[in-house]
């Protein structure tokens, strides 16, 4: 396995989602020798668990078979590179916690413009965006906020923290300049295991043009 560098951000007492995702990514390029431009898509992201302790990267592509319980690893991303797909499983080193903490950032400058978030769909324009990674911060800020109004009206306590992500198609380098609106419609809220899960699609004519990407935020069910 390839030891990730992972941290606390902020106050938290847990890996931020963003920045599994991030370095989940920078660890598997850096390891096929590749870069960012030659993703293609992230297939699916999901994270299993609260992540507070240092992790190692399995990778191998499609087709192979891993040697390591895949139950147990703390997130899952399937990613497709113009040549290959390949599965990124990121396992927790139990006896090593996390110990590097940083600054948080404002994942509000990603954000320029929104559209009233009260119904069951709702549109924004990103900037400050150059690479899949701030996409992804602008991407995740504006659902965190549409799903935590939701909560509110819905009377659901707490914060919503990141589950999954699908067929999410990484725009070309050039595309970057101008991504237009972005496109963001309440699919479903399912109540199982203690959670109650919020999916949205998000759409974009740009990066997403073939198809939509599904997104999932997920709340504690209040005791």
């Amino acid at each position: 396995m390839i030891d990730v560098p992972l941290y606390f951000l902020g106050k938290r007492d847990y890996v931020n989602g963003l920045t599994i995702f991030e370095e989940m990514i920078e660890t598997f390029i850096d390891a096929i020798g590749s870069s960012l431009n030659e993703l293609k898509s992230i297939r699916s992201f999901k994270i299993a668990s609260f992540v507070r302790h240092d992790c190692g990267l399995e990778i191998w592509k499609e087709g192979s078979s891993s040697s390591r319980n895949v139950k147990n690893a703390v997130a899952r991303m399937n990613v497709a590179t113009k040549d290959a797909n390949y599965i990124l499983l990121l396992f927790e080193y139990e006896d090593h916690q996390v110990t590097e903490r940083y600054r948080d950032y404002d994942r509000s400058r990603y954000i320029q413009a929104e559209s009233d978030k009260s119904g069951e769909s709702f549109r924004v324009t990103l900037e400050n965006v150059h690479d899949v990674f701030t996409l992804m911060r602008g991407i995740v800020e504006a659902d965190f906020r549409y799903c935590n109004e939701q909560a509110s009206k819905a009377n659901i306590p707490g914060y919503a923290s990141w589950a999954y992500l699908t067929d999410f198609y990484c725009p070309r380098e050039e595309n970057y300049v101008d991504l237009g609106e972005i496109q963001f419609v309440h699919k479903s809220t399912i109540r199982s295991s203690g959670k109650i899960f919020m999916m949205s699609e998000i759409y974009n004519n740009t990066f997403q043009k073939d198809q939509c990407a599904e997104i999932c935020f997920f709340f504690n069910e209040p005791k």
